[in-house]
């Protein structure tokens, strides 16, 4: 994510380089930054420990503590270019002058990759995870209900358009963001362009059976979706 965009709370993206920063300084903190993503992506909030991430960084931990002031404040950077970086791509797939299901599917696919890669953002994805502190349940509680804006934004395009059935677009929206979490989960990285469009199409239409569906149980490949 490059675009320096500011977040809820007044956090940057997290590429973002605070005004006085440069030169050594500038790349040791983006070093911290990454090694911050890589562990919150594989590791729930409270099980990634400071002394791994200064490891990980090549410096030492009081070095990171230099930059930010605690792991709530550098987690928070993190998810904010995780975040931004979704919020921008909903938005533009929003105001494409596109098939409304289509743009859906892609957004489902947006979420998926994204939930996908951070574990640490599941965890805290309505603002509950206990090891945060008040400042960042509120953020990531924002942080969410902006992806929900856009997303329901979407779908009552998809309605003005006729595509889609009119319903309370917010409610969608919170669909569409729980199935796309549990997609992240539950489906293969592999299959994820085939399940979003699996959950868009039962969005869509639902689970009735319809004459002109094709049903995907008759491939067997994409019975494989769910990891066992």
């Amino acid at each position: 994510m490059k675009a320096d965009v500011t977040t809820p709370d007044g956090l940057g993206s997290a590429d973002a380089r605070p005004a006085g920063l440069r030169g050594m300084q500038a790349r040791r903190r983006k070093r911290i930054l990454d090694a911050a993503d890589e562990l919150f992506a594989r590791q729930a909030y409270a099980d990634v420990q400071m002394d791994d991430l200064a490891q990980r960084a090549k410096v030492a931990k009081p070095t990171i503590y230099r930059y930010f002031a605690s792991k709530e404040e550098l987690f928070l950077e993190t998810i904010a270019g995780v975040l931004t970086g979704v919020q921008e791509k909903l938005e533009g797939l929003a105001a494409a002058n596109e098939d409304p299901s289509a743009v859906l599917e892609d957004a489902i696919v947006v979420l998926m990759e994204a939930f996908g890669r951070c574990a640490a953002a599941l965890n805290a994805l309505e603002g509950t995870d206990p090891s945060l502190g008040s400042r960042g349940r509120r953020t990531m509680r924002q942080r969410i209900s902006a992806l929900r804006g856009v997303v329901a934004g979407i779908v009552e395009r998809g309605a003005a358009a006729g595509r889609f059935a009119p319903l309370d677009a917010e409610i969608a929206a919170i669909v569409i963001l729980g199935a796309a979490r549990l997609g992240a989960v539950r489906i293969d990285a592999s299959r994820r362009r085939a399940g979003a469009s699996a959950i868009a199409d039962m969005l869509i239409h639902g689970l009735g059976a319809r004459p002109d569906a094709v049903v995907a149980s008759a491939d067997p490949s994409l019975r494989k979706w769910a990891k066992r």
